[in-house]
């Protein structure tokens, strides 16, 4: 366990100060150079000709939805019968379990 812990303090110092002197050479190279290239443009959009952006075309109108028609023509009706339901299964569970009559098999 200690040699992967010192190979790992060991290559995170190296690469801390690899990025370091990286960045001093990249700031170094910034410094050097005109300082007119901060402020260049790098992107250039032409603006429209009347100097003013044109507005958005107005929302144009929807087309009309199609409409079903739920009426019954034909007065059919579906059948429609009620469950049947046993009265014995709506009972509720006794609280208190009664003991089973079992023989006794001494």
């Amino acid at each position: 366990m200690l040699p992967r812990l010192l190979i790992s303090v060991a290559g995170a110092s190296v690469i801390t100060s690899a990025m370091l002197l990286g960045m001093n050479q990249i700031a170094q190279r910034f410094k050097e150079r005109d300082p007119m290239q901060y402020f260049q443009i790098s992107s250039f959009t032409p603006a429209p000709e009347s100097r003013r952006p044109k507005p958005l075309p107005p929302p144009a109108v929807p087309p009309e939805l199609p409409q079903i028609d739920y009426s019954d023509r034909r007065g059919a009706r579906v059948p429609l019968s009620a469950p049947s339901v046993d009265p014995d299964r709506l009972a509720a569970p006794p609280l208190v379990p009664e003991p089973s009559a079992a023989p006794d098999a001494r």
